[in-house]
């Protein structure tokens, strides 16, 4: 599973929004390639480079699963580290199918680009963790993930 973070957009209610990641319908292909210009070769490198487009249609993706339409425009116009995109569950599910061991913690992409932690040098391993209590800790250790794609859990105020 993988988690859309969004806090402080007008709108859209602040939450944690849990989705499959894969298993794109063709509808959604299409809104991931208008709004990040990206095709499905193209989102590992997105997703390492912490691009904003791809944050943003993974955002619009995830909350039209939820039930919730909002125009695209909402998101581009959201403040910087308002959506995180959270690939961890994902990213240790590839590493148990390829024999590796997980990591300690995975990155967050935020939808900043990573610019701000690049300029403070701050990890991306250290961004978003404040957002959640049920962020991934420092020493390994992973929060279980119960329930369909339409749970939603909510951040604290």
């Amino acid at each position: 599973m993988a988690i859309i973070r969004v806090k402080g957009i007008n709108g859209v209610r602040d939450g944690a929004y849990r989705f499959e990641f894969g298993g794109f319908t063709h509808g959604e292909m299409h809104t991931i390639k208008q709004t990040a210009g990206l095709r499905p070769a193209e989102y590992l490198e997105a997703v390492q480079a912490m691009d904003t487009d791809f944050v943003v249609a993974m955002a619009l993706v995830a909350l039209q699963r939820h039930g919730i339409q909002v125009p695209v425009s909402l998101l581009w116009e959201a403040p910087l580290g308002s959506l995180q995109l959270d690939l961890t569950e994902e990213e240790e599910q590839m590493q148990r199918e390829e024999g590796v061991l997980p990591p300690t913690s995975a990155p967050v992409a935020h939808a900043d680009d990573g610019a701000s932690r690049r300029r403070s040098g701050e990890s991306s391993s250290d961004a978003g963790e404040h957002l959640s209590e049920n962020a991934p800790s420092s020493t390994g250790s992973q929060p279980s993930v119960t329930g369909s794609a339409s749970d939603l859990e909510t951040l604290p105020a």
